[in-house]
């Protein structure tokens, strides 16, 4: 919850003007205040999606992994071109722009609701599981 916007301000100045400082001081006294890079060196969220259906004859299926926007990617490595990494989802691997993804991971939350999806871009979460959030909006 370090992190600082373009405009200066971190998420808890934000959550302190929406007057919700308790869920901010809640996920500080469940993270030590911060996440373990160590934990989360190697794990990104998709931002956008990378697939043949964007874009077309230029996705290598043999070389590229495809995914869509909000997919969790783990085992990253830099890969020898500049600007790609190397991950897996599930069972699948390969190559994809590291700008196509983020690994900036801004805290961790537990959830204290069970919540049901529903919309199809919703996910559902029980109580007692763990969040790590890479965005706020």
């Amino acid at each position: 919850l370090d992190a600082i916007d373009t405009e200066g301000y971190t998420p808890y100045d934000i959550a302190k003007a929406k007057g919700v400082t308790e869920i901010v001081d809640y996920v500080h006294s469940i993270t030590g205040g911060g996440s373990s890079e160590d934990e989360f060196s190697n794990v990104a969220l998709a931002l956008f999606p990378y697939n043949q259906d964007i874009l077309g004859p230029k996705f290598d299926s043999n070389r590229d992994l495809s995914f869509t926007a909000g997919s969790v990617i783990t085992d990253i490595k830099p890969a020898s071109n500049s600007g790609w990494l190397i991950g897996s989802i599930g069972s699948e691997s390969g190559m994809f722009p590291e700008s196509f993804v983020s690994s900036n991971i801004l805290g961790k939350a537990k959830c204290i609701y069970t919540y049901y999806a529903t919309q199809l871009d919703e996910l559902n979460i029980k109580k007692g599981e763990d969040m790590y959030i890479y965005e706020r909006r």
